[in-house]
């Protein structure tokens, strides 16, 4: 039997939300220099860092 894949409710979620503001907005500016793109890159940040762990 196989192990099953662990997922991260809050990370489907954010992934979720920016999905739907990317409708709205592609360029969305949230000011301070926050914007949508930063949040995409923060949300994909714990994935990339998990793959890498994984690889090694």
């Amino acid at each position: 039997m196989s192990r099953q894949k662990r997922t991260y409710r809050v990370l489907e979620k954010a992934e979720f939300r920016t999905a739907g503001l990317k409708a709205i907005d592609p360029t969305m500016d949230f000011g301070n220099g926050r914007n949508l793109e930063s949040m995409t890159q923060l949300i994909e940040l714990p994935i990339s860092v998990n793959l890498s762990k994984k690889s090694a």
